[in-house]
């Protein structure tokens, strides 16, 4: 069976769409929805960049943007005034990293 890891890393963008979703739904800081908005736009062009993954160079967009939503959403989890959410952010760190080993492995460059 041969995995295919660029179709594991979009379903776990598509996860990361799914939590950021609910923690935008479950928010009390009117204020942050729209942040939550801009970083659930930002997971559409990492999973655009990607579908146009074809040689290792092709990832450096993917990579720098992983890196813009990570520190997004680390910003908005040390903000958040609920305990019981935290999960969901640790979640999608978690499967952001997992979207990045995911590309690293399709080009054979992880550890």
């Amino acid at each position: 069976m041969t995995t295919d890891h660029l179709t594991d890393a979009k379903n776990k963008l598509n996860e990361c769409d799914r939590l950021v979703d609910r923690l935008s739904k479950m928010c009390c800081a009117p204020d942050r929805s729209p942040r939550l908005n801009a970083v659930r736009d930002e997971i559409a062009e990492v999973r655009t960049a990607v579908d146009g993954v074809e040689v290792a160079a092709d990832a450096e967009p993917v990579y720098a943007g992983l890196d813009r939503i990570g520190a997004k959403i680390g910003e908005l989890q040390v903000g958040c005034c609920a305990p019981a959410r935290m999960p969901l952010y640790a979640d999608t760190l978690e499967n952001l990293t997992g979207v990045q080993l995911d590309v690293k492995r399709h080009f054979k460059q992880n550890h």
